[in-house]
């Protein structure tokens, strides 16, 4: 059984979680993927890590990415994904 007692009540509005000093920083830098400014007040735009490798058995590392690019990507190796962001086959455009 749900219980509504725990949903936000209407009018609420959530805010998102503060950001880390180290992700303030990036705040107005561009995305590693799509290039966009990245924000601390909007979700998708706020700056997140991503572990990046190019090649399966390449070693990784990290970079500062949307959380959108980040949620988009997944698991994917990063030349896969920056393939399908710059061929449109995501059903997203940045432009």
């Amino acid at each position: 059984m749900i219980d509504f007692s725990k949903l936000p009540q209407m009018g609420e509005i959530k805010k998102p979680p503060m950001l880390s000093a180290q992700m303030r920083l990036y705040v107005g830098e561009p995305c590693y993927y799509c290039k966009r400014p990245m924000r601390g007040d909007m979700q998708r735009l706020r700056p997140t890590r991503d572990h990046y490798n190019r090649f399966k058995n390449d070693r990784k590392f990290v970079v500062i990415c949307c959380f959108e690019c980040n949620q988009l990507k997944g698991p994917m190796l990063g030349r896969d994904f920056e393939a399908k962001l710059a061929s449109g086959e995501l059903g997203v455009s940045y432009d």
